[in-house]
């Protein structure tokens, strides 16, 4: 996998969490594939009070 700038998003949640989004780019090199995409955004949470 190549991670380029702006495949992770920093964000905030209505409640003030903190988290990462990975945004999935959808790939040029494969032709009529529409249905390649996942039904959701992966995140990852931050962990108030640990460094």
């Amino acid at each position: 996998m190549n991670m380029l700038w702006g495949d992770l998003e920093i964000k905030q949640g209505t409640d003030g969490t903190r988290y990462i989004e990975y945004t999935e780019r959808a790939t040029k090199t494969r032709k009529g594939v529409t249905d390649d995409a996942r039904m959701f955004k992966p995140k990852i949470f931050e962990q108030p009070g640990r460094e």
